[in-house]
């Protein structure tokens, strides 16, 4: 850890590339998290729209 901060051109480059691992992580979560809600609202709104359309044919 200590490598990390010290200040040469590796430690730097190394701590840089970790940075970005994590933030690449957080938004591939982010991405992930956003998908699952649109996935679930379209789920409720197919299943809404389905039940609305069987009220219609009776």
């Amino acid at each position: 850890m200590v490598y990390l901060f010290n200040f040469d051109g590796d430690g730097i480059l190394i701590l840089f590339i970790a940075i970005n691992v994590i933030n690449i992580r957080a938004q591939i979560a982010e991405i992930i998290i956003i998908f699952l809600i649109v996935n679930y609202y379209i789920g409720t709104f197919i299943i809404y729209s389905k039940q609305i359309n069987k009220q219609h044919i009776k």
